[in-house]
């Protein structure tokens, strides 16, 4: 949740930093491809966001692109070899029945091929 301003995809500037802590070690010369994977919990945008975001899936898919865009941003990465996936509510990892689990199914997952 520290990633993004609440009910947005507009990065928080602890989230930029920690995104930076990532890339920093990730962005290699043998480095093909980098894929950003937006991810939601099941609860429906509320009356507010979602005139913006509809479903889960539009805004996971906006933070997903927001990453990618910071990514390209603050480094001189290929254009061409990074791409944003939204994957909505339809992989959770975690139990969206409790708090605790809906958080942690609100989350961005950047993968190295």
């Amino acid at each position: 949740d520290e990633l993004f301003e609440p009910a947005s995809a507009r990065l928080t500037l602890a989230g930029r930093e920690q995104i930076n802590t990532v890339i920093g070690g990730f962005l290699t010369d043998d480095l093909r491809h980098v894929v950003v994977v937006g991810h939601a919990d099941d609860s429906k945008p509320g009356p507010a966001l979602a005139r913006q975001y509809p479903t889960n899936w539009e805004l996971s898919a906006a933070r997903a692109t927001a990453v990618v865009r910071h990514i390209l941003d603050v480094t001189s990465f290929d254009p061409a070899a990074i791409s944003a996936v939204s994957h909505g509510d339809a992989h959770p990892e975690y139990s969206n029945a409790t708090p605790n689990g809906r958080k942690m199914n609100r989350r961005i997952e950047i993968l190295r091929r």
